[in-house]
């Protein structure tokens, strides 16, 4: 195998005509190379009859830190160690164009029978990644390599914030619950309201969370009220009823008033919390439960979801439901968004226990209304 030059890469942050788009990324197609495209990648590929081969993929941007050493080395080890079995990386000076960062490492590698070297650059800005993987053999292909990333354009950070920009006219909100625990027959009851900062309130926390949550008629099918002040208590008056607390601290409440037994708890945020373990419904010692099934989150914003939660959302056709797979993650606003690799997408509301802040302990969290254990 002839020795390949690894070259510091400057990718463009301006646009050029001509070009196409994956997610952030405009390109150039190579001409004569063969493309295939999934959900989360797009592959050109390059052969010669003596056995030479060049295989360029760029990768679909996902959330991730921000920290371009620390992206260049999840992206390494998930797409090239993993896969491939490498060594750590031989890195190559980094570069900074209008804030995304690159970050560019090799190393060689051979895997059943095949030998070659794997490149991948590593683009970041933001809490963005944008990951672009090449596996060769010979370097006659290196002109056309550079030629493809030399014409290469990232946009802008695709953010959440971006996205749903932030809204003055949306109500704050903070979410209340409690929580009752019966060791003897294993039994656990979570209740939960949201208070809003316009004097309304829900009597629950939405099964999706509460990103992007509004006080809009999407919500009409929830039980609405109003929220009362009096002094050391705070009514909570919904049709038909009205729950009644007792202010004891400005965390917590008393349920009834003056009650010894009952408390609410005022949930700490959740925002930006990094997991790192294993969670299952099935119990505090659900480790020793052959039948338990688990997902598994790592501080990456990697998770691994081996039956252990059952993802379900609304679509067109009914409604739709998942329980096993792997992909990244982000936790904000009480909201657990899991993406697939495949690109699906599953919410649901994610909270601390009682007034725990998560980012502190987060052995047991609540998915919805259900407790998970962590091991």
């Amino acid at each position: 195998m002839k020795t390949l030059f690894v070259y510091l890469l400057v990718l463009s942050a301006s646009c050029a005509n001509g070009q196409e788009q994956f997610d952030l990324v405009m390109y150039q197609p190579p001409l004569g190379w063969e493309r295939s495209s999934q959900e989360n990648t797009v592959t050109f590929s390059k052969e010669d009859g003596s056995g030479n081969y060049c295989v360029m993929t760029v990768y679909k941007s996902i959330e991730t830190v921000n920290d371009a050493d620390a992206n260049f080395s999840i992206g390494w080890e998930s797409l090239v160690q993993n896969v491939l079995g490498t060594g750590e990386a031989i890195m190559q000076p980094g570069s900074r164009d209008k804030d995304w960062e690159t970050r560019i490492g090799s190393a060689p590698y051979e895997k059943e029978g095949i030998r070659g070297a794997a490149i991948l650059i590593t683009s970041s800005k933001g809490k963005r990644m944008v990951n672009i993987l090449i596996l060769t053999n010979n370097d006659i292909y290196q002109k056309e390599m550079e030629r493809f990333l030399e014409d290469m354009t990232l946009l802008g950070e695709y953010t959440m914030e971006e996205v749903s920009p932030a809204n003055p006219e949306i109500p704050k909100y903070e979410v209340w619950m409690t929580y009752k625990s019966n060791v003897i027959k294993g039994s656990n009851s979570a209740s939960f309201f949201v208070k809003l900062d316009n004097g309304k309130c829900i009597d629950l926390i939405p099964d999706e969370g509460l990103l992007n949550f509004q006080d809009n008629p999407k919500f009409d099918s929830f039980t609405w009220g109003e929220v009362l002040d009096k002094g050391r208590e705070m009514h909570l008056m919904f049709p038909g009823y009205e729950r009644k607390l007792g202010i004891v601290s400005n965390t917590k409440m008393s349920y009834p008033p003056r009650d010894k037994v009952t408390f609410y708890y005022r949930s700490v945020p959740v925002d930006g919390l990094r997991l790192d373990g294993s969670y299952s419904s099935s119990g505090p010692n659900w480790k020793s439960n052959p039948n338990a099934r688990a997902i598994v989150f790592y501080k990456d914003g990697r998770f691994e979801n081996k039956g252990g939660f059952i993802g379900m959302k609304s679509t067109n056709t009914g409604y739709q439901n998942r329980n096993v797979g792997n992909g990244s993650y982000m936790i904000k606003d009480f909201t657990l968004v899991l993406t697939y690799d495949d690109g699906d997408i599953y919410q649901k509301a994610l909270v601390g226990l009682k007034d725990v802040d998560p980012h502190k302990d987060n052995s047991v969290l609540f998915f919805g209304e259900v407790p998970f254990f962590k091991h």
